[in-house]
């Protein structure tokens, strides 16, 4: 390595300037920062009693927070991955429609098997219930030539103090801590042995100063030891809305880590994609987590909780007095089959004034309802002796449903937002690998697929962290709507068996060829019913335009090859062919009017057969009525 005076570090402007703009908007963030930090602890460690009313006294805590976060953040990793794939495709140009489903197969694929998005999204999830703000970076890993997903810290990610969505925010940096060796193996950072001790250096103690100190965050600004490196991954819009980013640290202000280059991605955008917990008034910080709006109930419920405990103590170990002045009570001693030295008397401490159970069941039914938890609010009840009606429980269900569907639909716009940056990534960077499986085949993508001209929309749905009422509503839905003329059949049994198990699609759907086969076989047999005089009826599920392009060959090969039609099988063919032909206009206009000329002439032969044979069966009956009224000679 070549020693510092031999390398040349050339002040840049960009470092002084961003070291002075990133710390001032950490010191107006302090606020937000103090917060995080005691609700942090809220739901890891609790709030701890400051005084305790004796030295055995309990000092538990209620993780109402915990609870929360663990029963909410399946409800979000479930809308994700509950569907057979992770997002729709709509071509925004004619020409790729053809393509949606095979995009969005090749996609859902990609991010499944070749990227690290279902680790990420739960650790995204986590940080937004939490903090009320996740950030997850979408970037493309030129080492492994995949996409790769990473959960950013939000303690760890800064952007200016008068940004109101990270979308348009004009810069921000994401803060890195690494070792030595991470750094060391990374060629494209400065190398240099100095200039690396001097990122290593330990910061001395934040000057008292409060001027000094406000700008200071330990492992952001500065570090503690010599045995870390704190970097800034600068990304900022320049005036073109090109996207420039470079590395810097703030314990070298004058040199860059790594060169000033534009991002390498042609869609334009900061990678980072940020998911609110909740949408209220503007602001980048005024999403609030789970644990910052339950935090009043967590603390009432962990004070009502240590004192029932401390209530306990007094009840199982019971306070005896002695009437007798004289007595000495240091020579009582309470242990089984003891006898006393003289009597002593219970204290009767009275029953408790508060119903703790009840009162620690109140504020979770509470906590729930602030928070909307899924089908909270249905069976959880105040007093469980009271009967709601029909009308009531439907209400609250409504009502639960909607504030559900709000938190999927703000979520699923951030999830949009982030399936958007890396189908881009794939289009730019990897062309080249269009095979993938789906259903246990091994396809491929077109390469003219490969397209930015689509509109992608997550699959995302708020019902799908309840899979038993998901698979409810489908088959409710499938009973409504079977032999309807009106809906595609197929794809009703196809989103009921998906509903169940995405994996027995292909095991038990047939496809459209597979089901003309079974059709034409099923016609073939009714022809054979109908040669030996039986009439074969028509379902409601028959394909008719199959039925009849059948029942037409096999007319038509009669007629090439000579062989007569019995006026009964004609009569029995044309009215076969009248039923199918009705309910084909029902079902498709479209297709009964594509068949309606070979089917008249169909029509046209069989009526004459049927035709000759009646007017054959008049003459013959004139000719029998003539011979019994002429006179018997």
């Amino acid at each position: 390595m070549p020693d510092a005076s031999t390398v040349n570090l050339r002040p840049h402007p960009l470092v002084g300037e961003f070291d002075t703009k990133v710390r001032s908007a950490l010191s107006a963030r302090t606020r937000w920062e103090a917060k995080q930090v005691d609700f942090f602890r809220l739901r890891h460690e609790g709030l701890r009693r400051l005084n305790k009313p004796f030295p055995t006294a309990a000092d538990m805590n209620w993780p109402l927070s915990d609870m929360m976060i663990e029963k909410i953040k399946p409800y979000y990793v479930q809308q994700v991955f509950a569907n057979e794939l992770l997002a729709n495709f709509y071509a925004l140009r004619r020409e790729l429609s053809p393509f949606n489903g095979l995009a969005a197969q090749w996609f859902d694929f990609r991010l499944r098997q070749r990227t690290n998005f279902e680790h990420e999204i739960i650790s995204v999830t986590d940080y937004m219930l939490v903090t009320g703000k996740g950030i997850l970076k979408v970037r493309w890993d030129e080492d492994a030539k995949q996409v790769r997903f990473d959960s950013v810290d939000p303690m760890m990610f800064v952007v200016p103090t008068h940004t109101t969505t990270l979308a348009e925010a004009d810069w921000c940096v994401q803060v890195h801590q690494v070792s030595e060796e991470t750094y060391r193996r990374n060629p494209n950072w400065r190398q240099d042995d100095a200039f690396i001790r001097r990122l290593m250096t330990a910061s001395p103690a934040v000057n008292s100063n409060k001027e000094s100190a406000k700008f200071a965050r330990e492992g952001i600004t500065h570090v503690v030891d010599d045995q870390s490196i704190v970097l800034w991954e600068v990304y900022r819009r320049c005036h073109d809305n090109k996207i420039e980013t470079f590395i810097m640290s703030p314990l070298a202000t004058d040199v860059l880590v790594r060169d000033l280059m534009d991002l390498p991605y042609d869609h334009g955008r900061l990678p980072f994609v940020e998911f609110n917990c909740e949408v209220k008034d503007k602001g980048y910080f005024a999403s609030r987590g789970i644990p910052e709006r339950v935090a009043p109930l967590q603390v009432s419920m962990t004070r009502l909780w240590n004192e029932k405990l401390d209530s306990l103590s007094f009840y199982g170990k019971p306070i005896f007095v002695n009437d007798n002045p004289l007595g000495n009570t240091g020579n009582v001693r309470l242990v089984p089959g003891q006898v006393l030295p003289f009597a002593v008397r219970k204290v009767e401490m009275g029953q408790p004034p508060v119903q703790w159970d009840g009162e620690l069941v109140g504020h979770r039914i509470t906590a729930e309802q602030l928070i909307g938890v899924p089908d909270a609010g249905l069976t959880s009840q105040m007093n469980n002796n009271e009967r709601r009606t029909a009308s009531e429980v439907n209400l609250i269900g409504t009502l639960m449903s909607q504030v559900v569907d709000l938190r999927s639909r703000v979520f699923r716009r951030s999830l949009a937002e982030a399936f958007a940056q890396a189908w881009a990534l794939y289009v730019q960077h990897d062309k080249a690998s269009l095979d993938y499986f789906y259903r246990n085949e091994l396809l491929a993508l077109p390469p003219v697929a490969l397209s930015e001209d689509y509109r992608i929309e997550p699959l995302a749905s708020a019902d799908n962290f309840n899979k038993q009422f998901v698979y409810q509503k489908k088959v409710t839905r499938f009973q409504m709507l079977q032999n309807n003329p009106f809906v595609n059949q197929g794809e009703l049994v196809r989103d009921l068996i998906a509903a169940d198990d995405p994996q027995d699609v292909k095991r038990l759907f047939m496809d459209g060829d597979t089901q003309s086969n079974d059709q034409m076989e099923d016609q073939a047999g009714e022809i054979g019913r109908m040669l030996i005089g039986f009439p074969s009826q028509v379902k409601p599920v028959d394909n008719d335009a199959v039925h009849l392009t059948i029942l037409r060959q096999f007319v038509e090969r009669r007629v090439i090859t000579g062989e007569p039609f019995s006026p009964e099988l004609a009569l029995l063919f044309l009215n076969h062919a009248n039923l199918h032909f009705r309910q084909l206009m029902q079902k498709s206009p479209e297709q009964a009017q594509e068949l309606e000329a070979p089917m008249q002439q169909m029509a046209a032969y069989l009526g004459k057969v049927v035709a000759e044979a009646q007017a054959q069966m008049q003459q013959a009956q004139a000719q029998a009525q003539a011979q019994q009224a002429a006179p018997v000679s």
